[in-house]
């Protein structure tokens, strides 16, 4: 019985790492496909921003050239921050209510810190803090910016929780594959104890099995020396006493043997 046992157990394992890889395979796949999801969200926010200030432009008179080709006076020197140029500086309050309108109109509602830079003094002439009207937990008002030295004036604009807000934009992707995951892992564990369930049984089944067919031969056998024992012609005769004698002791030493090594083969197998 002990290669069959061993043959289902190898079985076993064989199923346990396949639902691992294909658990991993799910994985990678989900992941790969989130990350393709949070670039996305990143260009769009990129674009949303690009449309507002192209928006702010029009709504102030910030360049003295109305033919210029607004692309080219946006920068954007790192993943949080970017800055346009102007020709001249608008009034605060003016400033603070079109872009954070323009940032409405296109539905970027993250926190944004806005500072106006002077090249003649080398710093921002003033700073202020857009924050959002969504709540997203606490904001950090304050502002602390640093200028970054140009030969013209711009607005520098900071997103403190730019990526933050790029994965909330990602909630229903990360839900659905966090459930996906769930699931995937629940029926997998479900079909590997089913599975089991069925190994132990087969095992069970494999054991009586055994028992019938194993064992029927040394039990005939100490049931014919016994009755051999208790006819009066066998009695009488001392050495074919000794041999069924003999026959019954060699017989039940082997059945103890064999059920010793029969329970350790599938106690082992079960727990391996």
């Amino acid at each position: 019985v002990r290669p069959l046992i061993t043959m289902r157990s190898s079985t076993t394992r064989l199923l346990i790492l396949l639902l691992a890889v294909t658990i991993a395979a799910i994985i990678a796949l989900q992941a790969h496909w989130l990350q393709k999801t949070y670039a996305l969200e990143k260009n769009e926010f990129n674009t949303a921003i690009i449309k507002s200030i192209r928006g702010v432009y029009e709504d102030i008179a910030l360049t003295n050239d109305a033919g210029t080709n607004l692309s080219a006076l946006i920068e954007h020197p790192n993943p949080n921050s970017f800055l346009f140029r102007i020709d001249t500086i608008p009034l605060k309050d003016s400033l603070n209510y079109y872009f954070k309108n323009e940032l409405e109109d296109f539905d970027v509602f993250t926190d944004c810190h806005l500072a106006v830079y002077d090249p003649k003094k080398d710093a921002f002439v003033y700073e202020t803090f857009l924050a959002t009207t969504i709540p997203t937990g606490k904001s950090n008002t304050g502002t602390g910016l640093q200028p970054i030295k140009k030969e013209y004036a711009y607005v520098y604009l900071f997103f403190p929780k730019r990526n933050s807000y790029i994965i909330s934009q990602m909630n229903a992707w990360i839900l659905t594959s966090s459930l996906l995951l769930l699931l995937l892992i629940g029926f997998s564990l479900v079909i590997y104890y089913l599975f089991r369930q069925k190994f132990l049984n087969e095992i069970q089944k494999d054991f009586i099995n055994n028992v019938t067919h194993e064992f029927s031969t040394p039990l005939m056998v100490i049931d014919l020396s016994t009755d051999a024992l208790s006819k009066p012609s066998v009695i009488a005769q001392p050495e074919k006493v000794t041999k069924y004698a003999t026959s019954i002791r060699h017989q039940s030493e082997y059945l103890k043997k064999h059920i010793q090594n029969l329970i350790h083969t599938v106690v082992a197998e079960q727990y391996s």
